[in-house]
């Protein structure tokens, strides 16, 4: 039951708190054209108009429908992120991982700026696979030291892919 809890959150991290803050900007857009689509074609109808303005109010109250659905389900994916984030804080497996590289993950970019990403290869004593683990992203560089040593990777034991690295613990390589 612990891994379905996970089942469809391949990337555990990374987007959580930018989805939360589109998604809150489209609910908002959303909310306030549907309110202006709803109040005005209500307002227009009451009116006893005869003219075909009536086309406005429906444009606008769909859009703002179609963005409102779109922020729910923005929303409704970060919650699930977070979850799936929380749940292997709580549940994950520990093992410690090797620091293979710091680079910028040029995919992404905010305000002209790319964040860093830590890649952390672990090996799973168990069925001998070497695992690789991508940290959340970072708006600073990390401190060079952290190439050498080894940080905590928490794993989902339902599927060891899923994971989270906890670049807060850290120990000296081997």
């Amino acid at each position: 039951m612990a891994g379905n809890r996970l089942a469809h959150c391949h990337v555990v991290g990374h987007k959580a708190r930018f989805l939360v803050i589109f998604g809150s900007i489209f609910g908002v857009v959303g909310l306030l054209f549907l309110a202006i689509g709803v109040g005005g074609g209500v307002s227009y109808a009451r009116s006893g108009s005869s003219t075909d303005g009536s086309f406005l109010f429906v444009l606008f109250g769909g859009i703002g429908g179609v963005f409102t659905l779109v922020a729910a389900g923005v929303l409704y994916w970060a919650r699930r992120i977070s979850a799936a984030r929380n749940w292997l804080r709580k549940h994950g497996q520990e093992r410690w991982g090797r620091v293979d590289e710091i680079r910028r993950n040029y995919s992404v970019e905010m305000n002209g700026r790319s964040p860093f990403v830590v890649t952390v290869s672990w090996r799973d004593e168990r069925t001998g696979r070497t695992h690789e683990a991508v940290s959340d992203y970072l708006w600073q560089r990390p401190d060079p030291e952290l190439e050498r040593q080894q940080v905590r990777v928490l794993v989902d034991p339902a599927n060891p892919d899923r994971s989270l690295v906890d670049l807060g613990t850290r120990r000296a390589s081997s």
